[in-house]
């Protein structure tokens, strides 16, 4: 059994993007993880999927890191065929 969790997510999201910098890849994914972390209790979590949290985690992260990319990183995660966006 594959268990799958939002942090399965995060790598693919993150290195799908066009984002150059790996130092600033790094500090996107400990900072997505932090956020799901910290919403790990909240029970409507668990209405949404795995890949939708980790999206809205990395979403997150970006706008609160790194504004002049969070545009261009949103528009990648938004754009994956895997994710629904609603």
């Amino acid at each position: 059994m594959r268990l799958l969790t939002p942090f399965s997510f995060l790598y693919f999201f993150i290195f799908s993007t066009e984002l150059k910098d790996p130092s600033l890849k790094q500090v996107l994914k400990e900072q997505a993880t932090k956020i799901i972390f910290n919403a790990h209790n909240d029970i409507k979590l668990l209405e949404y999927k795995p890949s939708t949290i980790a999206a809205s985690a990395l979403i997150s992260a970006s706008h609160e890191l790194c504004p002049q990319q969070y545009s261009m990183l949103r528009t990648s995660i938004a754009t994956c065929e895997y994710l629904d966006e609603d």
